[in-house]
């Protein structure tokens, strides 16, 4: 038979092409990147998605089963759009198996596309890694979206320093770091043996899956050479393992610096973006110094810009220790991509001179969140 067909829902199909195109590859010399696999069978439909590197499986009910095996392939992004813009209803598949040809009908209001698939035996198989993987952990999506927004910033982004280019999750917490700041979010995501490491190139497209995803509860799989994330009615998204591994660092949740002050988020948040149009073209370091104890603590901060003219601010901060001045410099843009990661309106800042960092520390019932940041020479 040269044609082969199956219906589906708009609503249904919409759902699931919007988490399988996070898979879609960009390469032009890649073209099957970029398309999805589609194989119906029986009651099923399977789509299917990589870039070589993540990958996604999803699979729902037909209305009406089939008796044919139709396998075809169909440029993702393309289809994707089409389908947003289609009106709710049926929408029929309809392959020729000789043209290589599908034509996509939707119902309501008779809109006919037609479209060339290339031969889905060149489609590139990730299945098998799948089938050979073990499951290691079960893990919440809100914990895990969490945490995964929290520590983004922290990744590395230089091609010259790999090792930093990761996420890690051990010892139940989330870790990241550039070398100059560490990020690192605890809570109780699974089992704390186990472990997993995510590309950072890799993160944008797992929190977008997870969010969009409708379900609450996934199951983590790992292989030899992947990490996947499965739902509870078999679909799956997938990850190709790094071998970059962060520097073995020890995470500072206790609060035995000498010099602790709190501060109000925005506050502190505004200030920031304030003093930073003084600073110079090329500056990116900003000073501050605390004084003061108790309710009547000032934090002042300086920028300064290429002429040496020195912009100020002051800020009022409750220290809860040390009683003597201290300054240090921090880079501004770690303060600024970092501050609002923290859920409290106000944050828990501490100093400790002779280790050159200041963290900022927030820990309740549920969870965790630790920002170190290096300073800098005054």
């Amino acid at each position: 038979m040269a044609k082969q067909s199956f219906s589906v829902q708009k609503s249904e199909l919409k759902e699931y092409l919007a988490l399988s195109v996070l898979a879609l590859g960009k390469s032009e010399t890649e073209a099957m990147t970029k398309h999805f696999l589609f194989h119906a069978f029986d009651s099923v439909c399977e789509i299917l998605s990589t870039d070589k590197t993540v990958m996604a499986k999803m699979g729902f009910k037909l209305a009406n089963p089939i008796k044919e095996d139709i396998k075809f392939t169909v440029e993702g992004a393309k289809l994707n759009d089409f389908i947003k813009f289609l009106d709710e209803g049926s929408i029929e598949f309809t392959y020729d198996t000789e043209s290589k040809l599908l034509t996509v009908y939707s119902a309501p209001t008779e809109t006919e596309l037609k479209l060339t698939s290339y031969n889905p035996d060149d489609f590139p198989q990730f299945d098998k890694d799948f089938e050979k993987a073990k499951k290691i952990g079960d893990l919440k999506k809100l914990e895990v979206l969490r945490g995964l927004n929290f520590i983004a910033p922290f990744i590395g982004n230089s091609d010259n320093e790999p090792q930093f280019m990761a996420v890690e999750l051990k010892e139940n917490t989330l870790l990241a770091s550039s070398g100059q700041m560490l990020g690192a979010y605890k809570t109780s995501y699974t089992d704390d043996k186990v472990f997993w490491r995510l590309r950072g190139a890799h993160i944008q497209p797992v929190v977008k899956f997870l969010k969009d995803c409708k379900l609450e509860d996934f199951y983590l799989y790992e292989s030899s050479n992947s990490y996947f994330l499965k739902l509870d009615n078999g679909c799956y998204f997938g990850f190709v393992k790094t071998e970059t591994s962060l520097p073995n660092v020890t995470i500072p949740y206790t609060s035995d610096e000498k010099n602790s002050f709190k501060v109000e988020k925005e506050a502190f948040f505004r200030m920031i973006n304030r003093l930073k149009f003084a600073l110079g073209r090329d500056s990116f370091k900003m000073t501050f110094k605390l004084t003061g104890i108790g309710s009547e603590a000032i934090l002042l901060g300086t920028a300064i810009n290429d002429q040496g003219a020195e912009s100020t601010e002051k800020l009022k901060v409750t220290r809860e220790k040390g009683d003597s001045d201290v300054t240090f410099s921090i880079r501004y843009l770690h303060l600024l991509s970092c501050v609002n990661q923290f859920k409290n309106p106000v944050l828990d800042c501490y100093y400790e001179p002779s280790r050159k960092y200041v963290k900022i520390l927030e820990s309740d019932e549920s969870d965790t969140a630790v920002a170190v940041i290096m300073t800098m020479r005054s």
